[in-house]
């Protein structure tokens, strides 16, 4: 489980193939009080945005929900950045 001590952090995954085009980006999160944010880009935490999704509240750290987003841009290799603002915790996630 990754989650965010504070306002806004990234987790980094380096030279993840993505394939012909992946499209779907999907995740089992927390959005506890005040909810979130995560955003996927490539490259590095400030590269090309390739899609976000908004995580509501919850209600609690251990109320999960599964959220999903559209992607654009991501082929072939390439480093994958995850940047969670606000309360938001992730249990799994995965790119297809």
């Amino acid at each position: 489980m990754a989650g965010c001590l504070q306002e806004t952090g990234w987790i980094a995954f380096h030279d993840v193939d993505l394939g012909d085009a992946s499209v779907t980006f999907e995740a089992r999160v927390s959005g506890h009080i005040k909810g979130g944010e995560i955003a996927i880009t490539t490259g590095s935490p400030d590269g090309p945005a390739a899609g976000s999704c908004k995580i509501l509240p919850t209600g609690g750290r251990q109320a999960w929900t599964t959220v999903q987003a559209q992607l654009t841009g991501l082929t072939g290799r390439a480093d994958v950045f995850l940047i969670i603002k606000g309360e938001v915790q992730i249990s799994w996630f995965r790119i297809a």
